[in-house]
């Protein structure tokens, strides 16, 4: 057994320099991730989204609120979707993660969250510090 490791050793130590010769690409080093830029405080209001549904499908509102609930419980990223289409990623707040919790109770319904706005290489993300359902004759005005 100890020979065979041995010899398995061997092969991937003297193949990585004929691999080299072949012309393969040497692997590039990952850039570092950005630094945030913090936008500051915010309030946002849209609809809470299963984000993993929604990306993969467009799946969101009031048809999907069972899916959404069930994929959000077991731990799919959450999202809110804005009036004018962007999303936004949902993070919990390590210090206090329980408005984070409860908008996954309110899945596919329109919240306001506010919370720390980041933008981060591209990504916007909203820590989450509170969040409140909206109500439905506001909606409709």
């Amino acid at each position: 057994m100890k020979k065979l490791v041995a010899a398995a050793f061997a092969v991937t130590i003297l193949s990585a320099p004929m691999l080299a010769m072949a012309g393969a690409p040497p692997a590039k080093a990952m850039a570092p991730a950005k630094v945030a830029a913090a936008e500051g405080k915010t309030t946002v209001e849209g609809e809470v989204l299963d984000t993993a549904c929604y990306a993969k499908s467009g799946a969101h509102g009031e048809k999907h609120v069972d899916c959404a609930t069930k994929c959000l419980n077991n731990g799919a990223p959450m999202s809110i979707l804005t009036k004018s289409g962007s999303v936004i990623l949902l993070v919990a707040n390590h210090d206090n993660e329980d408005p984070y919790n409860a908008a996954k109770g309110m899945a596919a319904r329109t919240v306001k969250v506010t919370g720390e706005l980041k933008n981060i290489g591209g990504m916007k993300t909203l820590i989450v510090e509170s969040v409140e359902p909206v109500a439905e004759s506001a909606k409709k005005s």
